[in-house]
């Protein structure tokens, strides 16, 4: 049998490309929460710097711009949101009121 040979581009190649796929898939979950909450800008975003950091530094890149990012969405989303308006009262402070007789 012959001996499989494997040469220093072809290994490159083949880390980047593993890395890249590693990018992508940490890129997609803020594009799936950003995309699903209506931030497309910042999912978009958040994806290809996954994917251009993974095929840079791998994990060490990847992983973190898309925990950063995926707190960004979510910020932006928290912050959308109206108060909740404030009653004075609990809800175990409320007793239904029991129906008069008017009649």
């Amino acid at each position: 049998m012959d001996d499989i040979r494997i040469t220093y581009h072809e290994m490159l190649y083949g880390a980047i490309g593993l890395n890249i796929l590693l990018g992508a898939m940490f890129g997609s979950l803020p594009l799936l929460a950003g995309l699903l909450l209506r931030q497309r800008r910042l999912a978009w975003i958040s994806f290809v710097l996954a994917v251009v950091g993974g095929g840079l530094l791998g994990v060490f890149l990847a992983f973190p711009v898309s925990l950063i990012f995926l707190w960004l969405i979510l910020r932006e989303v928290k912050s959308e949101m109206p108060p909740k308006p404030d009653t004075g009262t609990s809800a175990r402070d409320e007793t239904p009121s029991e129906p008069t007789d008017a009649e």
